[in-house]
């Protein structure tokens, strides 16, 4: 059903008050499906989770609207790590014609600090014409910021003033007007107001009305706002000589937003809308070596999106494989130079027990189940543990020259901390298996972050210890009679081994461990949770996914969740 609001107040900024429970995003949804039914861009900045429901039909059964969402609980690509201001270029560049950006698993900090650059370099380089409507725009753009959020507000206030010739058509939706920047709301040509109960609010849309319409027809509007039943409002548009009480129709897609009533069976998104999530992931890596000063003109950014696919894509995908290749050669290069010198070193450490007549470790004998570089760690241990026994210097005299080699000494300065050994000991399989750092480091026993995490990264790369390959590491020069990788369920054993909460059940059951066999699953979260008897939401279940997704053992299509590839291990 068509919006009852005119095209025309969807061309220019528009804003959504009312208060909580009156139906704001549920009008605002109304107005996004018309746009999306008229093939316009759109982007979605979402706080609250509640827009993925686009994507599908109202009775959850048939995919609508194929919006792409990045970041949240039914993210389709998840934004952690990733920087915003990339974010902004490739939404910017129309590579991605209707979007999604959810904060709602961010920190206000957080949120402030993605949201910052997003914004920025939206503004910078969008010249084609986008809706971009913002959810809760209060959090967004503050009258009283915090410190933290005063650029946030800033770039917002520059695309509420400045962003008409850039191409925006600003919508915010708010609950509370008199927190909204003033900036902000000022330049809103069109209101729809809805039920407004607190004084201060009301307040705010009489500043409103002073600078954009007639007072007098004011009155009835305010008066009448503390009474307005859900799903109704009033449409007002100065300009285009609109002032209308209505009450909104219902939408054509899932309603995401709305609050049960107790005993209501909540209807669950079964089918949604495809999305090409690789193609989108390329263009998120071609649009993010664009530096945010480069001036590029509308005629360029079509011909970057027209041949990034073809002449472009193949010159560097020839250029990667070149790289590729002179680093594989470097790391096996560097691998195979540094076993041979933990080689020589434990060679020249033995000799030196050898020589002292040290009985711990016999000459020649490898420490259990340890790579060379352990092995050349316990020894220089035992020297230092030689060293401490020998007594003072002046008891010391009348016997032989007890003191250690000196490489023995430096080979102990230079042992890999216990983060890199550990990784390393995850990686040492033959053939090699290849994981993400974040794998790795789970598996560990490690978080990916960190002094300690970082530093035996570094000395694992520096040390030629690992190689890349497409994004993911595997062990360069495994230890001859490594143990060979583990198959499938042993994987799943390992991996529910190290996760935690709710995270190792929903690994299980998607890898079906079942009485009647094994066998993958795939489903909604809403399916799983029923299927495993617990409830799809609250801290608990939420963390298992934000685990899952992490670590990349999961894979989300839409609505439909599945075990990635990756957590088998590619392998060579």
């Amino acid at each position: 059903m068509t919006s009852p609001i005119p095209a025309a107040a969807l061309d220019e900024a528009l804003s959504i008050i009312g208060t909580t429970g009156a139906g704001k995003t549920y009008v605002a949804k109304g107005i996004v499906e018309q746009l999306l039914w008229q093939d316009h861009r759109i982007c979605i900045i979402d706080p609250l989770d509640v827009w993925y429901g686009l994507r599908t039909t109202s009775g959850g059964d048939q995919p609508a609207f194929p919006v792409v969402v990045f970041g949240g609980e039914h993210a389709d690509i998840p934004i952690e790590g990733v920087d915003g201001g990339d974010l902004g270029r490739l939404i910017a560049g129309g590579s991605v014609r209707a979007s999604i950006i959810c904060t709602a698993e961010m920190t206000g900090g957080e949120t402030a600090k993605f949201m910052t650059p997003f914004f920025e370099a939206l503004y910078s380089r969008n010249r084609i014409a986008l809706h971009l409507v913002v959810d809760e725009a209060d959090a967004f753009a503050p009258q009283n910021p915090m410190p933290e959020q005063a650029r946030m507000k800033g770039a917002m206030d520059k695309i509420a003033r400045r962003g008409r010739v850039r191409g925006f058509r600003l919508l915010t939706i708010t609950q509370r007007p008199a927190v909204l920047d003033k900036s902000v709301m000022s330049m809103n040509k069109s209101l729809v107001a809805m039920q407004l109960t607190s004084p201060q609010d009301r307040k705010a849309l009489q500043d409103w009305v002073k600078g954009n319409a007639d007072e007098d027809a004011a009155r009835d509007v305010l008066r009448s706002l503390p009474k307005l039943a859900r799903g109704e409002g009033w449409i007002w548009s100065p300009q285009l000589d609109v002032l209308d009480r209505v009450t909104f129709p219902s939408i054509t897609t899932l309603d995401t937003s709305r609050t049960p009533e107790h005993g209501e069976a909540v209807v669950e998104a079964r089918a949604a809308a495809a999305v090409d999530i690789e193609a989108i992931r390329r263009a998120m890596l071609r649009f993010s070596t664009i530096p945010d000063g480069e001036k590029t003109s509308h005629g360029a950014r079509d011909a970057l999106k027209a041949v990034g696919e073809t002449a472009a894509g193949m010159a560097q995908q020839v250029k990667d494989a070149e790289e590729r290749g002179y680093q594989r050669g470097l790391a096996e290069g560097e691998a195979l130079g540094y076993r041979r010198g933990q080689a020589l070193q434990l060679t020249r450490m033995r000799s030196a027990l050898d020589a002292l007549r040290i009985d711990e470790i016999p000459a020649g004998s490898p420490v259990p189940d340890a790579g060379l570089s352990d092995q050349v760690a316990v020894t220089a241990a035992a020297l230092t543990r030689h060293r401490k026994d020998a007594g003072p210097a002046g008891n010391d005299r009348q016997q032989p020259d007890r003191r250690p080699h000196p490489s023995a000494e430096a080979s102990a300065e230079g042992t890999l901390n216990s983060a890199a050994r550990k990784m390393l000991a995850v990686l040492d399989t033959s053939p090699p298996v290849r994981r993400t750092w974040t794998q790795v480091a789970t598996l560990a026993g490690l978080k990916a972050r960190g002094g300690h995490y970082n530093a035996g990264r570094k000395a694992l790369i520096d040390g030629g210890m690992i190689r890349d390959v497409g994004g993911l590491i595997e062990h360069a020069a495994p230890t001859p009679g490594a143990r060979p990788p583990a198959t499938a369920a042993e994987v799943v054993d390992i991996w529910a081994g190290v996760l935690s909460g709710a995270a190792p059940k929903i690994l299980r059951f998607l890898f079906g461990e079942t009485s009647d066999g094994l066998g993958t699953r795939q489903g909604s979260r809403e399916w799983i949770a029923e299927q495993l008897g617990m409830q799809p939401r609250g801290g608990h279940w939420n963390a298992a996914w934000k685990e899952l997704r992490d670590n990349g053992l999961v894979e989300i299509n839409g609505t439909t969740v599945r075990l990635h590839p990756a957590i088998f291990g590619g392998r060579s």
